[in-house]
C-alpha cells in the first residue's frame, strides 16, 4: 500500500462543490459507510469526483482557479489510489502468492484470469489518464468468479517446484552421466537414448512447454500491472522474481534448469556418438 497525502477543504467550500452536483457524494464519503469503504469503492468515488470537478465552472475567477487546483490535486492522487485498490484486492493477492495446487492447474481458467488482469490494467490506465472507467461491476464479477481459483498462484508454484526438481535432478545426474562409459556395451547408451526420448521427450517436455506458454501468456499483463507508481521496497523481491516478464527470476531459472538438463544428455550422446531421431 502507498501512503496518500491528506487533502481537506473548508466547510464553506462544500457549498461550492454542492453547486457542482457533488454535495451528496461528499456527504456519503465522509459518513460511516464512506469512511469504511474498500479501496476500489473509494477509487470509483475519486474518479467521479475528478470528472465532475473538471467539468464544473463558475462565474468567479477565484472559484474557477480553486476548482482547477483541487481537480489537479485529486487527479495526481488517482494512480496511488488505483494501486492501493489493486494491492488490497484479496482475490488478486491470493493469485500473486505461489501456493500448492489442490488439483491440477486448469488452462481453461487462463481466459478469465487474463480478463481480470486486463480490467485491473485498464483501471490503472484510466486513473493515470483518461477518466472513462465504467467497468467496476465487471471487475467485481470477475474477481468473484476467480475468488477460489488461484490459477496464477498454482502456476507460479508449479514452475517453482519444477525448477527445483530439475536443479536437484541435474546435480544428481551430472557426475553419473560423466562417469558412464560408452563401451563395451553400446546398446546400453542406445537404451538410455530410447528412455530419454520416451519419458522426457514425450512426457516431461510437453508439460514443461505448456507451463512456459501459460506463464508467457500472462506475463506481459502481470508485468505492466504490478509496476507501482512510486517506489515500493516491500514489492521488490516479488517483482524481481515474478513481475519482469521474460526477465523474471523465476522464468530465467526455469529456462536455465531445462537447458542444463538437456545439455547433460546432449554431452553424453555426443561423447558416445549416439544421435537422437528428429
Amino acid at each position: 500500500m502507498l501512503p496518500l497525502p491528506e487533502l481537506r477543504v473548508d466547510l464553506l467550500d462544500i457549498l461550492t462543490l454542492s453547486r457542482c452536483g457533488l454535495g451528496r457524494e461528499i456527504a456519503e464519503r465522509n459518513g460511516p459507510l464512506g469512511m469504511s469503504a474498500d479501496h476500489l469503492t473509494l477509487l470509483d468515488y475519486e474518479l467521479t469526483l475528478v470528472r465532475r470537478l473538471e467539468g464544473c465552472d463558475s462565474e468567479s475567477p477565484a472559484t474557477r482557479q480553486w476548482l482547477k487546483a483541487l481537480a489537479r490535486a485529486k487527479r495526481a492522487m488517482l494512480p496511488l489510489r488505483a494501486w492501493n485498490a489493486l494491492a488490497s484486492d484479496p482475490v488478486l493477492r491470493r493469485q500473486l502468492s505461489p501456493r500448492p495446487p489442490l488439483s491440477d492447474p486448469d488452462p481453461a481458467s487462463d481466459q478469465p484470469l487474463e480478463s481480470l488482469l486486463h480490467h485491473w490494467l485498464q483501471l490503472r490506465q484510466s486513473a493515470a489518464g483518461t477518466l472513462d472507467w465504467h467497468e467496476q461491476g465487471e471487475l467485481l464479477a470477475l474477481s468473484a468468479q476467480l475468488r477460489d481459483s488461484g490459477e496464477l498462484a498454482r502456476l507460479l508454484y508449479t514452475m517453482e517446484s519444477v525448477t527445483l526438481w530439475l536443479k536437484v535432478t541435474n546435480r544428481w545426474l551430472a557426475p553419473r552421466l560423466e562417469a558412464l562409459s560408452c563401451g563395451p556395451d553400446p546398446e546400453r547408451v542406445m537404451r538410455l537414448r530410447g528412455a530419454l526420448t520416451h519419458y522426457y521427450g514425450k512426457g516431461v517436455q510437453p508439460d514443461l512447454s505448456r507451463l512456459e506458454r501459460r506463464f508467457l501468456r500472462l506475463a506481459p499483463a502481470l508485468q505492466r500491472l504490478m509496476a507501482p507508481p512510486a517506489p515500493l521496497p516491500a514489492l521488490t523481491s516479488w517483482h524481481l522474481r515474478y513481475g519482469q516478464g521474460r526477465e523474471s527470476g523465476l522464468y530465467l531459472d526455469f529456462r536455465h534448469s531445462i537447458s542444463d538438463h538437456a545439455h547433460l544428455w546432449q554431452r553424453l550422446l555426443k561423447r558416445c556418438q549416439v544421435g537422437i531421431r528428429p
